[in-house]
């Protein structure tokens, strides 16, 4: 009998690798693979969603320490939207969020899944230096 813990690692592995090959999936990729019956799908999903949490948080502090290296005077005027997690936000929380955009509106399922994770979480967390419209 193996260890529990390898059935996971052998997962992520195989989610990593997934998420490489099928790096522009959209919508209905993820919807289907966060309400499937299988462990390796949620996963894969799982860690997609956190992918994109991960090279949000990257491109902000980039974004940031460019804007003081360039003396910008409103740095608010040189970033882009971002979501901004305060308090103790979960990784189900935040898939949740995700799988409640998808289910409320299948208009949009066949856009690139990146978009719709980041706009869910935008428009959940917003951040305090997000551009005032």
């Amino acid at each position: 009998m193996t260890a529990p813990w390898k059935k996971w690692v052998v997962y992520f592995f195989l989610a990593a690798v997934l998420c490489v090959v099928k790096a522009e999936q959209t919508g209905n990729d993820l919807y289907r693979q966060l309400n499937s019956t299988e462990d390796w799908e949620r996963l894969m999903a799982t860690s997609y969603i956190l992918g994109v949490v991960d090279a949000e948080l990257f491109t902000m502090a980039v974004e940031l320490r460019a804007a003081k290296e360039f003396k910008v005077s409103k740095p608010r005027d040189y970033l882009i939207s971002h979501f901004c997690f305060g308090g103790d936000v979960t990784m189900e929380q935040i898939k949740d969020i995700v799988v409640k955009l998808l289910k409320d509106n299948p208009e949009i399922r066949h856009k690139e899944a990146i978009f719709i994770v980041r706009y869910a979480l935008v428009d959940s967390f917003p951040c305090e230096l997000n551009p005032k419209e």
